[in-house]
C-alpha cells in the first residue's frame, strides 16, 4: 500500500512539475537588469551610422515602446550622446553576423560596461544590413522593435504559445505589429505602469 501511494505521489509531482515548466516557458525572460528611470526618465537614442533605409523608420519603431509605462520615454537624441546608439558594422563584421544568420542584436549595459547589469547607463544595438536589406518596411520595424527591447531589459521569449515580438518567429510574422500585449506586460513589471 504504502509502495502504490509513493509511486502516485511521484507521478502526481511529475505531472505537476511537467505543468509548472510548460506554464513558466510562456513568462517572459528578462536580461538582468533595467534602466533606472527616477534619474533617467527620457532614455535618448542616436543614429550612429544607420543607411536611410533604416534611419527613415528608426523613429516609428522606437516609438512603439513609448506609452507602456509612463516612467521612461525613448527620444531622439538632438545634440547630445544618445545613451543608445544604433548602428551597423563594418561590412566585414556586417557580412559575419549574417553568415550566421543575425538580423541584429541589442545589448545593455551598466556605468562600468559590464553587460545586462542594473541599472543599465547605455546600450548599443546593431543592424546586420547583410539581412535586413532584403526585408520589407514592417519587417525592418519589427527587427528595430525588437532590439530595443533588449535594449530595455527583455531577452527573448521562446514559447511558441504566446505573440511576443521577443520571440524570433515572431519578429517576421504578418500580425505582429511592435510590442504586443505580453511584452507590454513584461514591461509594465520591470518599469511599472
Amino acid at each position: 500500500m504504502s509502495n502504490k501511494r509513493t509511486k502516485v505521489a511521484v507521478g502526481l509531482f511529475s505531472v505537476v512539475a511537467s505543468l509548472s515548466f510548460l506554464a513558466t516557458s510562456a513568462f517572459a525572460n528578462f536580461l538582468g537588469g533595467k534602466w533606472d528611470t527616477s534619474i533617467t526618465p527620457v532614455i535618448l537614442y542616436e543614429d550612429i551610422n544607420l543607411a536611410s533605409k533604416y534611419s527613415d523608420v528608426l523613429w516609428t519603431a522606437v516609438d512603439k515602446w513609448n506609452g507602456i509605462s509612463r516612467n521612461f520615454d525613448l527620444s531622439p537624441a538632438d545634440d547630445e550622446t544618445g545613451y543608445i546608439g544604433v548602428r551597423h558594422l563594418s561590412r566585414e563584421a556586417d557580412n559575419y553576423l549574417g553568415w550566421s544568420g543575425t538580423y541584429g542584436y541589442g545589448i545593455p549595459y551598466d556605468d562600468r560596461g559590464r553587460e545586462n547589469r542594473s541599472p543599465y547607463a547605455s546600450a548599443d544595438i546593431v543592424i546586420v544590413r547583410y539581412l535586413c536589406d532584403d526585408l520589407d518596411e514592417d519587417d525592418t520595424i519589427n527587427t528595430i522593435v525588437h532590439e530595443f527591447g533588449h535594449a530595455l531589459g527583455l531577452a527573448h521569449v521562446s514559447s511558441s504559445k504566446i505573440d511576443s515580438i521577443m520571440d524570433y518567429a515572431d519578429v517576421f510574422d504578418w500580425d505582429i505589429d511592435g510590442p504586443t500585449g505580453f511584452d507590454k506586460s513584461n514591461i509594465r513589471e520591470l518599469y511599472g505602469r
